[in-house]
C-alpha cells in the first residue's frame, strides 16, 4: 500500500514539475512553485496559475498565491470563478501539502486573488491577469483546514467518505465591501459595453470582487 501512495504522489509531483515550465507566476521565488491548473466546473473550463508553498513546521500557513485566470463561461461572474478555485484548492490540498487528520489538529492556509485585473476576451475565453506594477489591490483568505476521515469529531453521517473540511476564519479586505484605488480602467475593442461575441477587447484596469467560500 505504501508503494501505491509514493507512486501516486511520485506521478502527481512530475505533473507538477511539467506544469511549472508552462507558467508564468509573478513574483514567484523558490522555493515557492509557480504551477498551471485547470479543471472543470459545470460545464466550464476552468484554468489557473498560482504560486505556492507548503508549511512544514506547522507555524505559518500554506500559502497559494492567484495571478492569472482564464475561463469559457462568460455567464459566470468573475467572483463566482474565484470562488470555485478557491473551493478546488481546498479540496485538494491533501495533494499539494499532505493530510492532516482532523483528529490531530488542523493546518493554517492562506488563498490570495487579485481584485485588480486585466481583463481579455479573445472571442471563445477570458482571460483575466494581476498588474500588481499598475494595479496592487489583493483579496486574502485564511482558512483552518483538515482532512476529514470520518471520525465523530469531524463527520457523523453513517454515509461519510474521506474528504477535506475547512472553514473560513479572515478575508482582507471584507468581501463585500472593498474600494481598491490605483488605476483609471482603461477600455479597448469593439463596443463599450463588451457583449461576449465574436469581437475581442480589453480592459486594462477591472476591478473584480472577493466573494471567498466559507466553509464545507
Amino acid at each position: 500500500m505504501k508503494k501505491i501512495v509514493y507512486l501516486i504522489l511520485t506521478t502527481f509531483i512530475a505533473f507538477m514539475v511539467s506544469q511549472e515550465v508552462k507558467a508564468t507566476c509573478y513574483d514567484c521565488q523558490q522555493p515557492k512553485i509557480c504551477q498551471s491548473i485547470g479543471f472543470s466546473w459545470n460545464g466550464c473550463n476552468i484554468s489557473f496559475e498560482v504560486c505556492w508553498k507548503c508549511d512544514a513546521t506547522g507555524n505559518n500557513p500554506h500559502e497559494f498565491v492567484v495571478s492569472q485566470i482564464q475561463y469559457n463561461c462568460p455567464n459566470y461572474t468573475v467572483e463566482q470563478i474565484k470562488a470555485e478555485i478557491t473551493r478546488f484548492i481546498l479540496k485538494n490540498l491533501s495533494t499539494f501539502c499532505g493530510q492532516r487528520p482532523c483528529d490531530i489538529g488542523f493546518s493554517h492556509v492562506r488563498i490570495t486573488h487579485p481584485i485588480c485585473m486585466t481583463m481579455h476576451w479573445d472571442g471563445s475565453q477570458i482571460t483575466l491577469e494581476a498588474d500588481p506594477d499598475n494595479c496592487y489591490s489583493i483579496c486574502s483568505a485564511e482558512y483552518f483546514w483538515c482532512w476529514c476521515n470520518c471520525t465523530p469529531d469531524c463527520d457523523l453521517d453513517p454515509n461519510c467518505t474521506p474528504h477535506a473540511k475547512y472553514w473560513l476564519t479572515s478575508s482582507t479586505p471584507n468581501p463585500l465591501v472593498y474600494n481598491p484605488t490605483g488605476c483609471t480602467e482603461t477600455r479597448t475593442g469593439e463596443g463599450t459595453e463588451h457583449p461576449f461575441d465574436d469581437d475581442p477587447w480589453t480592459i486594462d484596469c477591472q476591478y473584480t470582487g472577493c466573494n471567498p467560500p466559507e466553509s464545507e
